[in-house]
């Protein structure tokens, strides 16, 4: 159900960014977040809560502005959304 993509790299201005969508719960499928690692994966950071309802299958990728786009399924697998976050929703947070 989780994606996970590299932002960026770590001769980049922004430094290393991974990012992955999950359910950040422990026992279903919603709460859907955009988690932020900017150490290779060795930790993660809550970047921004995605869709605080139910959150399936998912879909991340870099949009050639910078923004990061997000497909995902919710209201039971009834519905599939297109989110759109400009690096800021993320990358503020991130280095907190």
């Amino acid at each position: 159900m989780a994606s996970l993509i590299r932002y960026s790299w770590p001769d980049s201005p922004q430094g290393s960014v991974l990012l992955q969508s999950l359910p950040h719960t422990e026992d279903s499928r919603s709460n859907g977040t955009l988690m932020v690692s900017r150490d290779e994966g060795e930790t993660w950071r809550v970047g921004c809560v995605i869709d605080p309802a139910d959150f399936a299958y998912s879909c991340l990728a870099r949009l050639p502005d910078g923004d990061v786009a997000c497909l995902y399924e919710t209201e039971d697998y009834g519905k599939v959304v297109f989110a759109r976050f400009s690096p800021a929703a993320f990358l503020e947070e991130s280095q907190r």
